[in-house]
Formats: structure tokens, C-alpha cells, sequence
């Protein structure tokens, strides 16, 4: 063969191992189409040789690691071009991107627009505590389902100043991940540590319910979500009248006045009016939503004139207490 020849069956060879069989496929002389194809063919038996030995689930985890890792890095500098004062390079790694919340919209936008990224799947949003004297922090996971690559996004923010930008708008599904983070980041009461008569329950309650106070924040106080059963009909009413007394008992407990007060349900709601705050009588202006009712507690009150929004048991859709706030 000509020095020409050789570089041509060479240059086909090397696109074909690439996966471009064209140069191979399309050359119209049928001798140099068959002495390429049988370069090919040796040239992967000697890729083959050198190539040492992997189970098939280590070779398909090789790649699928290769491939994350590729991606997230790609997407990586793509967001440093596009936002050099909104990634922290420092705290990146191949598994994540980790980003100051300031910009987050303008960042998810282009995550998801971008044609490099089309990160079209928000899979899940998972809230992190990351210690009582550190920060809190929000991860994001999302996945393209055309260029099949995934990305983990990293939001850090204060416990004093807990707020990161909704993405509902962007990804519609982020709406319910962003109540259940915000949920698991209220403050819980645990019905196991009523029934277990837990001594320290209510005044730890009370302690984290006015350091958020004490800082103008709003705060959450809801039940665990656990089921815990009775034996008999009997035992779900105590059990029912044992937690909806802790609940009233952290409200007459606290000693910082709240801007206002919401309770959901029938038998927390009666409980807590009557005895957590202590109401014989109130105004009423009307009601906030159909159902809903908004009480001016009356001079007697716990807390004369403050406003109490009162949401009966099963009334309001999803966003009725959100839409209330």
C-alpha cells in the first residue's frame, strides 16, 4: 500500500473506533473498504487485549461514575462562566455544586433552559441539618431526560435567615418538596413523648418556639406524623386529649407574644382557645377563607386584641394555611 493509502485506512480506522463508520462504510473502492474493515477488526482485538478484565456490574458502574463525573464537572464550569460570584468552588466536589443562594432563580432558570443543561426533572429536594451551632442547608437533585445527566445542587443558609428562593415556578413538582422540607423544619411535638409522659417535652417546645419568636420569625408547631394506635376507642380519645393538652400547655407556657396565631383542628383548636389562651370571648371580623375564621381575642385573653385564625378540622385545601401567612 501507497504511504497515502495507509494514512486513509488509518484515519477511517481511528473515526470507526470512535463510532463514525462513514470513512469505512462510503469509500468506494471495494479493496480499501475491505482492508479497512479488517484494520478495524484488528485494531479492537488488540483494544481488547490490552483492556484488563471487569465484571459486567463493575464495568457499567466504571462508566456510569465516569459519566456523572464528566457531566458535573462540565455543568460545573458552565455555571462559573455564567455566574463566577454565585458557585462556591471551594466546597464543589464531583457528586455536587455548591452555590450562594442570592442568585438561585437566575441559576435554576439556566439549569433548566440552558441547551448544555436541560435539567427538566427536579427529583427531589431534601433539607439538611448540619448541626446546632451550623447552618442549615437545602440539595437539590436534578436529572435531564434528554442528555441523561444528573447534578446535585448545595444551598447553605443561616439559621437566623432560613429563606432560599422557591423554584415552584420553574420545576411545578418543587412545590410539594418545599412544604415537606419546610414541614420537617418546623418544630415537632412527638405524640410517643406525650404518651410517654416525657417531663422535658413541652418546656423544650416552648424554649425553641420563643428563640425563633425572639427573632421575628414565624414558627411551626405540629404533631409527628408516626401512627400510634390504641387498643380500644377509648385509648385514641386519651391519647387525642393527651396531645391536644401539650399543645395548649406550650402556648399558655409562652411568655413572648406571638403576632398572631393560627390552629388546625377541632379538638387542638377548642383546646388551645379555651385553655392556651384563655378566651371567654372575642370579635370576630370575619373570615379569612370560606371556613376559616379570624377571632380579635377579647380583654381576658392570654394576649388581649392579638388576631387567632381559626382553621377547622379538615377544612382548606393544601395551600390554605400557606395562603393564609
Amino acid at each position: 500500500m501507497t504511504d497515502n493509502l495507509e494514512q486513509l485506512i488509518k484515519e477511517a480506522v481511528e473515526k470507526a473506533l470512535e463510532g463514525d463508520m462513514y470513512a469505512i462504510n462510503n469509500n468506494d473502492d471495494r479493496e480499501t473498504r475491505s482492508k479497512a474493515k479488517a484494520a478495524l477488526v484488528k485494531a479492537k482485538r488488540e483494544a481488547a487485549k490490552e483492556k484488563p478484565e471487569v465484571s459486567s456490574d463493575e464495568s457499567d458502574s466504571n462508566q456510569d461514575s465516569a459519566k456523572i463525573k464528566t457531566s458535573n464537572e462540565n455543568i460545573a464550569e458552565l455555571i462559573i462562566q455564567q455566574f463566577p460570584e454565585d458557585i462556591n468552588k471551594d466546597l464543589c466536589s464531583e457528586g455536587h455544586i455548591q452555590i450562594h443562594p442570592k442568585n438561585w432563580m437566575a441559576i435554576a432558570k439556566y439549569l433548566r433552559d440552558d441547551p448544555a443543561c436541560l435539567f427538566d426533572s427536579l427529583q427531589c429536594i431534601t433539607g439538611v441539618d448540619l448541626g446546632e451551632e451550623s447552618d442549615l442547608e437545602v440539595r437539590y437533585n436534578l436529572h435531564s431526560m434528554t442528555h441523561l445527566h444528573a447534578i446535585e445542587v448545595r444551598i447553605t443558609c443561616s439559621r437566623n435567615n432560613a429563606k432560599v428562593p422557591s423554584v415552584e415556578s420553574i420545576w411545578r413538582i418543587g412545590d410539594w418538596f418545599e412544604r415537606e422540607t419546610y414541614d420537617m423544619y418546623g418544630i415537632e411535638l412527638s405524640v410517643q413523648g406525650v404518651i410517654d409522659d416525657d417531663p422535658n417535652l413541652v418546656p423544650r417546645i416552648i424554649s425553641q418556639v420563643e428563640k425563633r419568636l425572639s427573632n421575628s420569625e414565624d414558627v411551626t408547631v405540629y404533631t409527628s406524623r408516626e401512627l400510634v394506635t390504641g387498643n380500644s376507642p377509648e385509648d385514641y380519645l386519651r391519647i387525642g386529649a393527651a396531645v391536644t393538652d401539650a399543645m395548649s400547655n406550650v402556648v399558655r407556657g409562652l411568655s413572648i407574644k406571638p403576632r398572631y396565631l393560627i390552629s388546625k383542628g377541632g379538638m387542638t383548636s377548642s383546646n388551645v382557645t379555651k385553655n392556651g389562651l384563655n378566651m371567654r370571648r372575642a370579635l370576630v371580623p370575619g373570615q379569612i377563607s370560606p371556613g376559616v375564621l379570624v377571632l380579635e381575642m377579647g380583654p381576658e385573653a392570654k394576649y388581649p386584641g392579638t388576631r387567632f385564625v381559626l382553621f377547622p378540622g379538615k377544612v382548606g385545601e393544601h395551600e390554605a394555611i400557606a395562603d393564609v401567612v
